[in-house]
């Protein structure tokens, strides 16, 4: 059994214990508070919240010349980045509500013509994958200004090159919508012209367009073959004569 001194011993040590303890904890709280409020002003705590920034891409078309730009043509696609400095507005006037049209035309005498598909079309390729284009079609054309003022049929190449009729000789690179920005374009763009530069060729414009490509032409057909031929079954569904009819 305990003694009266012992008990007094033990309940004095106990409550110099509960005393360090609560000392402890307030300490703890202390600390805590002084971390929260740290953190609250590390991750924003009352300070108003930062509005994220965002900065337009110093290469991008305008929203209007984007849509516009190739009007007349029957895929309407979608102006992504062109070198061309041209300055583009909407046609204005009494007849802004039939503006001029656009119509691919071919290249025949350029330059051009006589190195892209031997080697710099493919170099040109070669700088679409370094800067990963995810390029669809790659193109050289001319542009047509058709409707209106620019009526002008029945002209040769040069005539239309003077009257202003047809643009200069233009790479039109396709690309899957919304995979390539204007920056990127900008860039692959300005590789691109300086390998048309190294060819001695500075009159090629650049366009980068939006758009798909589907394969609409199969296989070529075989030559039509009697009934007597060992393969006429496997042969007659894919040769030319695939639905004419038969007359006797």
């Amino acid at each position: 059994m305990l003694s009266d001194d012992t008990l007094d011993e033990d309940t004095s040590f106990g409550i110099q214990h509960a005393e360090a303890q609560t000392d402890k904890d307030a300490m703890d709280d202390h600390i805590f508070s002084i971390t929260t409020a740290s953190d609250a002003l590390e991750l924003g705590g009352d300070a108003a919240p930062s509005t994220p920034s965002f900065t337009p891409d110093p290469h991008a078309v305008s929203e209007t010349e984007g849509i516009a730009y190739y009007a007349g043509l029957h895929s309407q696609p979608r102006l992504v980045y062109r070198t061309s400095k041209e300055k583009w507005s909407l046609p204005s006037g009494p007849y802004w509500t039939r503006p001029y049209k656009k119509h691919l035309r071919e290249v025949f005498t350029h330059p051009i013509t006589k190195i892209w598909n031997h080697d710099l079309g493919w170099k040109v390729v070669e700088v679409l994958d370094a800067h990963t284009v995810c390029f669809t079609t790659i193109d050289v054309v001319r542009f047509k200004m058709v409707g209106n003022e620019y009526e002008e049929d029945g002209l040769d190449e040069e005539t239309l090159k003077t009257k202003k009729l047809v643009g200069p000789v233009t790479i039109w690179i396709g690309v899957f919508p919304e995979s390539t920005s204007a920056t990127v374009a900008h860039d692959a763009a300005q590789d691109s012209l300086a390998l048309l530069k190294d060819h001695n060729i500075s009159d090629v414009d650049i366009d980068f367009l939006e758009s798909f490509y589907t394969r609409e032409v199969g296989p070529l057909l075989h030559k039509p073959v009697t009934f007597e031929h060992p393969l006429v079954n496997v042969v007659s569904p894919i040769t030319s004569a695939l639905g004419c009819g038969h007359s006797h």
